[in-house]
């Protein structure tokens, strides 16, 4: 179930969204880097000595407070605050176990003897997952400058500019 969460990442990151901060360098600061690394590895700890999760959540809510995230809702370029992006996504996410249990599509052992809602534990770790993979993404696939004129019509004029390139229509 990781892989196509993931590719639902890199996609749209690759072709529609910025991340931008400021200080600008999102994906080079080693400070996101270092709090992935922490999420990580209290993914696995947690189990064996004491959990930091809202240590996790109060150091993501201070790094990233600042952080945005730019977007293409079809022609039209937005912005939104990268904490609200990852809160919704989780929510949207939690939905979805909701359903995807409830319907029976895969259970939890906790729901073999009959359903019950996904725990709500589950938001905060699906959000720091989603820093995790955040993170990962922009270090493969490091943003770009928001081009202005983007889409068909730039490679439309860019083909049109050429000299052995003869476009019929006027």
């Amino acid at each position: 179930m990781g892989a196509p969460r993931v590719r639902s990442l890199v996609r749209p990151t690759r072709n529609f969204i910025k991340i931008c901060k400021s200080p600008p360098g999102f994906e080079r600061d080693p400070r996101t880097r270092l709090l992935s690394i922490a999420i990580y590895i209290n993914f696995f700890s947690h189990h064996y000595i004491i959990d930091l999760r809202w240590l996790l959540f109060a150091l993501a809510g201070r790094l990233l407070l600042r952080t945005r995230i730019h977007f293409k809702v079809w022609h039209r370029h937005r912005s939104m605050p990268l904490l609200l992006g990852l809160v919704l996504v989780s929510v949207f996410i939690w939905f979805s176990e909701n359903i995807g249990t409830f319907t029976r599509i895969w259970l939890y052992p906790s729901q073999r003897q009959g359903w019950s809602m996904v725990s709500v534990d589950k938001l905060g770790s699906w959000f720091l997952l989603l820093i995790i993979s955040y993170t990962l993404v922009s270090l493969v696939n490091a943003p770009r400058e928001r081009r202005e004129e983007g889409g068909a019509s730039a490679v439309r004029r860019k083909l049109n500019r050429m000299p052995d390139f003869e476009h019929s229509r006027s």
